[in-house]
């Protein structure tokens, strides 16, 4: 039986930049991996001065290529980060089968909410974080049941891999990165499929936002 497991981890990632605005709290919305060993880090900042924010952020020595993705929404901003392997467990927790349910990083530490495949998993990724200096404090276990999300806001995997693709290669920006028929040819499937897809996982995030509690 799999696990959804919440713990608290303090680690160097936004440390820095935090340290300069205390204020500030950001809600991880994806991480994925790059070819390079890095990976691309997407979240929405709130809570301080984006200015500042944005300053500090540049100094981090943590994260590379800062991109701004929207302007103030609602009080928010989204913003898109590289980080280096080093900085990240993302490769720890990937390989062992673990899947992000959702992550808020403040002054802190992170407080993330994982699915584990195992108490295994759950020992061995705790293991490593030990092993890297970083402080793990388990703060819930529990069974996950068929009414759990694997992925986040309900997503099914196509749908949480093809929105996944869509924010990282640019398809929100303006101009676009990426166009539908790319990430048809990325899932091997016609244009029509990877339109349609792509608009559910929209639809699936829009619906949950007015009633997740964890956004109230």
């Amino acid at each position: 039986m799999s696990l959804v497991v919440s713990y608290r981890l303090v680690a160097s990632l936004f440390e820095a930049t935090l340290a300069a605005t205390p204020a500030m709290r950001l809600q991880v919305e994806q991480e994925v991996a790059l070819r390079a060993g890095s990976t691309v880090l997407t979240f929405r900042a709130a809570g301080d001065t984006f200015e500042t924010f944005e300053a500090a952020l540049e100094d981090d020595r943590t994260v590379r290529e800062v991109r701004v993705l929207d302007e103030s929404i609602d009080g928010e901003r989204r913003y898109r980060v590289t980080v280096p392997a080093n900085e990240t467990t993302y490769w720890e927790w990937a390989a062992l089968g673990c899947v992000l349910l959702d992550a808020t990083v403040t002054r802190g530490g992170w407080n993330v909410r994982m699915r584990f495949p195992d108490r295994a998993a759950l020992t061995a990724y705790r293991t490593c974080c030990g092993d890297r200096g970083l402080e793990f404090t388990l703060r819930s276990v529990r069974e996950a049941t068929e009414r759990t999300s694997t992925y986040p806001y309900g997503l099914t995997a196509p749908q949480y891999e093809i929105l996944a693709a869509a924010l990282a290669g640019g398809y929100f920006e303006v101009p676009r990165g990426i166009r539908v028929g790319d990430l048809a040819n990325e899932f091997d499937i016609s244009d029509q499929a990877a339109s349609e897809r792509l608009r559910r996982a929209l639809s699936r995030v829009l619906s949950t936002l007015t009633v997740d509690e964890y956004y109230r």
